[in-house]
């Protein structure tokens, strides 16, 4: 229940304030972002079970990493995927590579 409510207001506010482009209807866009939140849930789950269980490194500090692994997958993939018009990469915008 706790994990529904957080990706619903996740959604709303990724939509509402951070990203300012809107790709597609709402339906298919909220259920593509459901997917990369899902995405990156099972890439958190799979983090720490390699970084606890595979190299006997501390929960806190696997957490610490995986957690940010994992927000910096979701802004990229949300912002690639949904939130920015076709063609456009939001690495290459973050690195400043071909802006004039």
């Amino acid at each position: 229940m706790g994990y529904t409510a957080g990706l619903l207001v996740s959604y709303w506010l990724n939509a509402l304030w951070v990203f300012d482009y809107r790709r597609y209807r709402v339906s298919f866009e909220f259920a593509l972002f459901t997917l990369i939140v899902l995405v990156g849930l099972v890439l958190s789950e799979l983090m720490m079970f390699l970084l606890v269980s595979g190299s006997g490194l501390n929960y806190l500090v696997a957490k610490v990493i995986a957690s940010g692994f994992v927000f910096f997958f979701n802004y990229v993939a949300k912002k690639s995927l949904l939130f920015s018009p076709e063609g456009k990469n939001p690495l290459r915008e973050a690195q400043g590579v071909g802006l004039e």
